[in-house]
């Protein structure tokens, strides 16, 4: 059965329960793609409760009604999921939690922050990351907050605040222990700041998580960087 992306924010925003083997899949094939399923796919990613995974898969039907999108295990099926609004309308309808339209005002909040971090407004994203974090909490729920610390701790480097950054990062991770980009961002942290012992924590973290990272120079360069300066140290 398909659906149209609708916006539900009539329930509370505690956390629900996701169920085992829960999954949204977005139909990345061409006539999808065209139609901007690899931004919905981000902000799903962004969106979904803690266990919930996101994948990119081929075609679900229905072709130029996209982007299409399936719920697992209900099986639901969503089309034209092609904004914000919509993708937290689905997220809120197949998980519960945060109201819809909370997730979408904190993701438009983040995009702000990042869209500010990019012109070095720094100040600037650390403003829209706390709004995005203040509404969260109001609605009771840690909800998408483990992107927006690790967001805010990005700024915060940027600026020099290292603890504020190793603060956000380990929220992050505190948030969501199996997002390996959390640990990222707290080998990041903990590099600017000269404890290798937690870098080199942090980076095996990640990529007991994340194995392709491997193939990422920057996080090649970052294990470079920890292994060298903890020979200097031995």
């Amino acid at each position: 059965q398909h659906s149209t992306c609708r916006n539900d924010t009539s329930t509370s925003g505690r956390n629900m329960a996701v169920p085992a083997g829960a999954e949204v899949r977005v139909c990345t094939n061409r006539t999808c793609r065209r139609d901007g399923s690899f931004d919905t796919a981000r902000q799903f990613e962004a969106m979904v409760p803690r266990g919930v995974h996101v994948n990119r898969c081929g075609c679900l039907g229905r072709c130029g009604n996209g982007p299409n999108v399936v719920v697992l295990p209900s099986t639901a099926q969503y089309e034209r999921c092609a904004s914000a609004r919509s993708v937290a309308a689905v997220v809120h309808d197949s998980f519960d939690g945060a109201k819809a339209s909370t997730l979408e005002g904190v993701w438009k909040m983040r995009e702000l922050g990042n869209d500010a971090g990019e012109k070095g407004d720094w100040k600037d994203a650390i403003a829209c990351y706390d709004a995005a974090i203040q509404a969260m909490q109001e609605e009771g729920s840690e909800q998408t907050l483990h992107v927006v610390h690790s967001n805010r701790s990005t700024a915060h480097l940027a600026l020099g605040n290292t603890e504020k950054a190793l603060q956000d990062a380990r929220r992050a991770v505190e948030i969501a222990p199996e997002w390996h980009k959390g640990y990222l961002k707290l080998a990041q942290a903990s590099i600017d700041r000269g404890e290798w012992e937690a870098a080199a924590e942090a980076c095996n973290k990640a990529y007991s998580l994340e194995s392709k990272l491997m193939k990422s120079p920057v996080f090649k360069k970052m294990v470079e960087e920890v292994r060298s300066a903890l020979a200097t140290t031995a």
